[in-house]
Order: C-alpha cells, then structure tokens, then sequence
C-alpha cells in the first residue's frame, strides 16, 4: 500500500516508516525518553510535511517500553482519526522476529525467539516460525522470568526445531538464563511493522480505533501526562 506509515516505539529506538511508489523509506533515532518531542518531528520529515499522502498508520503495539507504546498508538489513532485511513496495530516481537530472519538469512530455517528486557529478571518473550515472509505466533506474547527463558521455549517447540533468539541484548539474556542457543542482537524497527501490515492487512487491521489500546503484556497504571500527543499533530 503506497502511502502507509509506519512507526516504532516500543524500546529506546524511535522509528518511522513510510511506503512510497520508489520502495520503503526509513527515520530512525536512539533517544531514550524522547519519543513525545521526536515522533511527529520525524512522522513529518519523512512526509515532507505532506500528511494528505497518508493512506493509513501502521504502529507496533506492544509489548516494550509502557510510554513509548502510549506515544506510538495515541499518535496512530490520531492520525487515523485526523486523516480517515486505517490502523493497523502489530506485535512488537513479530515485527522483531521479522528483522530477525531478514538479518540472520532468510534462506537458513529458524524458529525466532524474539526477547525484550522487560523489568528487572523478567523478559517479553514469544516464539515465531516464519515461511516466505509469513511470520506465525506459536505461542501467545507474553512474560517470563529471566531463568525460565530455556523451560518456555522447550514448551513451545520441539527438541529437533533450529532456535534463534533475537533482541537488542539477546546475547546478554542468553548468558544470563544459561542458554546457550543461538543469539542475534538487533533491535526491531518500523520496515518490518510496515511490511507485517501492509502484507496481511486483514489480520492487523483495528477495527475500533477509539477503544484500542496497546499490548502491555503486564499491568499498567496510567498516569495524566502534562501535554497531550493530538497538540503535535498538524491538522
């Protein structure tokens, strides 16, 4: 779909994505905390300031960082909202797991174990098999201990399956739960996000826009902030 946007800010990266007729176009930073001040900002560099050229807002939804989910699906409804055009919300680990098999070799067969630091000791987790760019959930997202990584994913595939396990410190958890599977350490950005939705737009399409809110994976508390994201928006 010529004309999708695509953000990502579900760790310290904050990314943005856009389709155009020449290919797939990408904005990325690494600025911790700064997700509010920079998304719009970077949303309309890679427009060039032209938001009529949006034809719908892809975000990755979760799990990851609490307010960098909040900043990506409040800024997607808005724009969704603002413009009339679709939403599609994607699990953060699928698009990782995507990254994953494009980073590591799409012609080697893995299962992607895709992890993010979640607090102290606990992990987002999930398990993807991905076959000529379909990327299927073996099991639901969800959270782990840091010493219960290698129990849960033998509960979720088999003794003979290829593992990989990917994330921005991938490697580090390993070495932490006594693994020693594979690791590729790499964080996820908005291209897969864009290319999970714009792939099969029917299974990430929301439906009830108003409604919808991030996959947290744990309990949140929310908090008033002091300005609101809709203030950044240029219509």
């Amino acid at each position: 779909m010529t004309g999708l946007l695509a953000f990502h800010t579900a760790t310290d990266v904050c990314e943005v994505a856009l389709r155009t007729g020449e290919g797939v176009k990408t904005l990325r930073e690494r600025r911790p905390r700064a997700h509010a001040e920079r998304l719009v900002p970077l949303a309309l560099e890679i427009l060039d300031g032209d938001m009529s050229f949006v034809r719908g807002v892809a975000v990755s939804a979760g799990p990851g960082s609490f307010t960098g989910l909040r900043i990506g699906v409040s800024t997607a409804k808005g724009i969704a909202f603002g413009r009339g055009v679709p939403m599609y919300a994607v699990s953060t680990l699928a698009a990782l797991a995507l990254d994953a098999r494009r980073e590591h070799g799409e012609h080697e067969s893995h299962i992607v174990i895709p992890v993010l630091r979640a607090r102290r000791e606990e992990l987002y987790i999930g398990a993807y098999r991905i076959d000529d760019g379909d990327v299927r959930a073996l099991a639901d997202d969800t959270v782990v201990a840091d010493d219960a990584l290698d129990q849960w994913i033998a509960g979720v595939t088999a003794a003979d399956d290829r593992i990989l396990i990917a994330g921005p410190q991938a490697a580090g958890i390993a070495a932490t739960a006594a693994s020693d599977r594979k690791t590729l350490d790499l964080s996820p950005g908005a291209a897969s996000v864009l290319a999970l939705s714009a792939g099969r737009p029917d299974s990430y399409i929301v439906n009830d826009i108003s409604s919808f809110e991030p996959y947290y994976c744990k309990e949140f508390v929310a908090r008033t902030p002091r300005t609101s994201i809709f203030d950044r928006l240029p219509f």
